[in-house]
């Protein structure tokens, strides 16, 4: 993968967890993931950072 397909799928997967976005990108970042063993696992590794991290916030909520 290139550094500005790295950089796409960054791009991508920040705006699926911003909420923001577009029925187009989703699709974008789909034949991604689809296509490359090595999107998918950057897929999953992401996905299980923000999840860590939204646990780790709600421990530090008073």
């Amino acid at each position: 993968m290139s550094v500005n397909d790295n950089d796409e799928l960054m791009s991508l997967l920040n705006a699926l967890r911003e909420g923001v976005i577009s029925e187009s990108q989703f699709e974008r970042l789909d034949k991604m993931i689809a296509s490359d063993p090595m999107n998918g696992l950057d897929y999953v590794d992401y996905v299980n950072l923000w999840a860590d991290l939204v646990s780790m916030n709600g421990l530090f909520i008073i």
